[in-house]
């Protein structure tokens, strides 16, 4: 089904909305350091099942350092490819 402009505008607000929501709740929780590299793994993903994902971790992981692992692997999961994000995150993706 193709969507009409308005619908693609909102579907955008929408993700938007819930990326600045995942990156505020990871710096009040986590304090700045997870906040780069999250930001840069939501940068690349477009679909919303992950970022509902990563708001989950968000919730769940009780360390800085244990969101950081389990974001790598959230990227070996998805192949994303992203500038910087391998040599900041724990696991290495070998892309």
């Amino acid at each position: 089904m193709l969507l009409s402009g308005k619908e693609k505008w909102l579907d955008r607000v929408r993700r938007e909305g819930k990326v600045e929501l995942l990156l505020g709740s990871a710096r009040n929780r986590f304090g700045a350091k997870p906040v780069a590299q999250l930001a840069a793994l939501l940068s690349t993903v477009k679909a919303p099942d992950p970022i509902d994902e990563i708001g989950r971790l968000i919730v769940a992981c009780e360390t800085n350092e244990a969101l950081l692992a389990l974001l790598g692997q959230m990227a070996l999961q998805h192949a994303v490819v992203c500038r910087g994000l391998e040599e900041s995150l724990p696991i290495k993706t070998g892309i």
